[in-house]
């Protein structure tokens, strides 16, 4: 297995194991939560 898949599985793991993270992937999935348009030429992504 290559060293970026592995650091990636890793990262999935990591994400997937934290509460909070779950919680927004589940609402997001639910229709739940509210998106807005990023702007990248902001170093603050227009939020």
């Amino acid at each position: 297995m290559p060293v970026e898949d592995l650091e990636a599985l890793i990262e999935t793991l990591d994400v997937l194991a934290e509460a909070v993270a779950m919680k927004a992937v589940q609402s997001a999935r639910k229709g739940v939560t509210k998106y807005r348009l990023l702007d990248l030429g902001d170093e603050n992504f227009g939020i």
